[in-house]
């Protein structure tokens, strides 16, 4: 899968979410509203339709990292969306549907809470801490337990960045400032398709997974592993939806009860 397509969907929920009505805008708007049938959508269609010029949506796709219409329109399918949508059972009754998600995530939790130590939450929290310059990199299914996180991490005075859409675009770092780079990828897809980047990116490096036999392991300087029982493939998504989560909120108590937050300033 193209690399950019792990953060396409992030990508367009921003442009959609913008306050200006501009040519993004009108773009992600026609297109996810035919998403059904966005292979049949031609330049010439898409330019009438939300009245937009062609080298409006040349540039809108080059912003989301592909080289043309075209290109971008053959990566966009069903694969962008998350998986507990593509794989979902929708013959189930709601009862049935809230029963087996209830079990589930109590399963998850103790799943992470039986995998994850404390030591190595505040080792990792002692390596955040420890670095000037810190970029997680995510795709779109994780991507908001991240922003939830990097808020957290700011009232906690630590500016991290996120990586999580329009990857081939951004520039690796110059090395001037101590680096940590952590990859968080549930199944391992996305830390192989980012692993390019990642050969060119100075300093440490961290990958964050539910999987115990992530390839390309030998790329990173440390490993997180978040489950003991997950198989070879997470079809529902839902380690990514609930795992992750569980396992940043862990990460940002241990954060913030190491390195607490002094409030005194604050107080007259």
């Amino acid at each position: 899968m193209d690399l950019n397509n792990f953060g396409i969907m992030n990508s367009l929920m921003t442009i959609i979410s913008s306050q200006s009505d501009d040519n993004d805008k009108a773009i992600a708007q026609y297109m996810l509203t035919n998403v059904r049938r966005i292979d049949s959508i031609s330049v010439h269609e898409l330019s009438e339709e939300a009245f937009v010029s062609r080298s409006a949506i040349r540039r809108f796709c080059n912003r989301l990292g592909y080289s043309s219409w075209k290109s971008l329109k053959c990566n966009f399918n069903c694969n962008v969306f998350p998986s507990d949508l593509q794989y979902r059972d929708f013959t189930v009754t709601f009862d049935e549907y809230r029963r087996d998600l209830t079990n589930t995530i109590a399963e998850i939790l103790q799943d992470v809470d039986n995998t994850v130590s404390k030591a190595r939450l505040v080792f990792l929290s002692r390596l955040i801490h420890e670095h000037n310059e810190v970029i997680f990199a995510c795709p779109s299914n994780t991507a908001s337990s991240l922003l939830r996180f990097q808020q957290e991490m700011f009232y906690g005075g630590k500016c991290i960045r996120l990586m999580k859409d329009a990857y081939t675009r951004y520039p690796v770092s110059d090395g001037k400032r101590s680096t940590l780079t952590v990859c968080v990828s549930v199944m391992g897809g996305f830390a192989e398709a980012i692993e390019p980047w990642l050969q060119n990116q100075p300093g440490r490096k961290v990958l964050i997974t539910a999987r115990s036999n992530p390839a390309n392991i030998d790329r990173y300087n440390d490993l997180f592993i978040i489950s003991s029982t997950m198989q070879d493939r997470d079809t529902l998504g839902a380690y990514a939806k609930y795992a992750v989560p569980y396992f940043f909120d862990l990460l940002s108590a241990s954060y913030l009860l190491l390195y607490p937050v002094n409030t005194d300033s604050t107080q007259h």
